[in-house]
């Protein structure tokens, strides 16, 4: 069961073995790598930062300065995917 959308490593692991075991087209198995890390990776990253908490869970520290605004704010918008179909992966990168 995925606990807030996140994955922990024995998940990871078993959505690895069931697309290693699928039957899918190498476009399909690329497209399907994409849209996890569009809708599953990205996703929670911009819902970290949203809630400025690391990955696994823990507050960010605040602001040295007096500055009240959040930390990192446009980061998510920097966030976009390079297909790499010669390896079957994607890699996400910063943009800007």
């Amino acid at each position: 069961m995925i606990a807030g959308g996140e994955l922990n490593k024995k998940q990871l692991t078993e959505l690895r073995k069931a697309l290693a075991s699928m039957e899918l087209p190498p476009q399909k198995r690329q497209r399907l790598i994409w849209r996890l890390a569009k809708y599953g990776v990205i996703a929670a990253a911009k819902r970290h930062v949203r809630n400025q908490e690391s990955p696994d869970g823990q507050k960010w520290p605040g602001r040295k300065t007096k500055r009240k605004g959040k930390m990192l704010r446009n980061l998510p918008k920097l966030l976009h995917i390079r297909e790499m179909p010669e390896i079957q992966a994607v890699r996400i990168y910063l943009q800007g």
